[in-house]
């Protein structure tokens, strides 16, 4: 689509761009987003990396990237030109694009699991309950698991690895994997009902919002009238939607949930183990819940215990993340992070992600 010349041109302005010799991939993630990102080898100059970036837009299957990494990086600059008139053909009539190459296959495997999500945060072990969602291939997943760990384990941050893997999973086929998600508010508890708790689920589901019920004055027959929202008119995917609670067991807060919450909660729970075609559209994942609650409604689920993230858990991440190099620096990492990792508390992974973010930088230097 672009001729060596105008590529020439494009790696040239984007390296001019980039900051020195060492680009991070967070900086990297502002020309070609967060998913594609990760996927960035270790690579010695600004020179190779900007290159690396033109080529990403040039084998995607539609202009998008390309038309914004033109603009992103338009100096003005006469050999810029062609390149901006191209982008705005493309913009006006994306029929005309053609990528050089095709697509690459998705890595269904948990191997191939993204070991990064928000912000380029790390994403350290967790196998157990990567092996609990559903992917192509995998579909025998259980229609309601149960998060278990301690404050400080991580169960939030399931969340924004699910949002990851559906970015990444959304490569080859776009909207393959939704991921609805509502936090129990840790104040003000007695404005929360179920209509809050269903709206976050909606937005993130794709529920059709045009089939959205009115308020109800009676608190249960409105939780059953969202609940049936929610399970009736969520779209069929290849993939199960991922529908994610998280917090409804806080301390000093579960006891205080409403209880028309509890129930549109249990009932979808009840309704994904019940109804086969609900289970073949989502899942539900409870980031920590009463189980005493689940068992008096006779409600099935699986558990995933949140084990401490320990230093060879760390070691392997160095390991997948920058392969080829010696043992000894993976490991020699790994004890540095553990070794500065408070033993406990609620904000113990996010130390970690922090550690982990900045130890890094000793793998990417040139």
């Amino acid at each position: 689509m672009l001729s060596p010349e105008q590529q020439q041109s494009l790696v040239v302005t984007v390296q001019i761009t980039l900051p020195g010799s060492s680009v991070p991939n967070t900086v990297v993630a502002g020309y070609v987003g967060e998913t594609l990102a990760l996927s960035m080898p270790t690579l010695p100059s600004s020179r190779q990396v900007a290159q690396w970036i033109v080529d990403r837009a040039l084998e995607r299957p539609d202009p998008r990237l390309l038309i914004n990494l033109v603009r992103k990086v338009d100096n003005q600059d006469p050999s810029m030109a062609s390149l901006v008139r191209l982008a705005d053909e493309l913009d006006a009539d994306p029929g005309l694009w053609r990528s050089t190459t095709p697509l690459g296959p998705i890595d269904w495997s948990d191997d191939g699991d993204p070991l990064n999500v928000k912000d380029g945060s790390p994403f350290v072990d967790r196998a157990e309950f990567r092996r609990l969602l559903p992917r192509h291939g995998r579909l025998d997943t259980p229609a309601c698991t149960v998060i278990l760990g301690d404050r400080g384990h991580g169960k939030s941050y399931l969340h924004e690895f699910c949002k990851q893997l559906a970015q990444y999973w959304g490569q080859g086929q776009p909207d393959l994997l939704r991921v609805g998600y509502s936090e129990c508010p840790s104040s003000n508890l007695s404005h929360l009902d179920a209509t809050m708790v269903a709206d976050d689920l909606a937005a993130g589901l794709g529920t059709d919002f045009t089939k959205r019920p009115r308020q109800h004055e009676d608190p249960e027959r409105n939780a059953q009238n969202f609940l049936h929202w929610i399970v009736d008119y969520t779209p069929a995917r290849p993939l199960p939607a991922l529908v994610m609670l998280d917090g409804f067991d806080s301390k000093g807060v579960a006891d205080r949930v409403p209880d028309d919450v509890h129930m549109f909660i249990e009932g979808l729970v009840e309704a994904v183990q019940e109804d086969p075609e609900v289970a073949a559209r989502m899942r539900v994942v409870l980031l920590g819940y009463d189980l005493g609650r689940l068992e008096a409604q006779k409600l099935r689920y699986q558990t995933s215990v949140l084990e401490w993230v320990d230093q060879q858990a760390v070691s392997d991440w160095f390991r997948k993340r920058y392969p080829g190099e010696p043992d000894y620096r993976y490991d020699d990492a790994a004890a540095f992070i553990i070794d500065r990792l408070p033993g406990q508390g609620p904000h113990r992974m996010r130390h970690l992600c922090s550690l982990v973010r900045g130890t890094t930088q000793q793998f990417e230097a040139p």
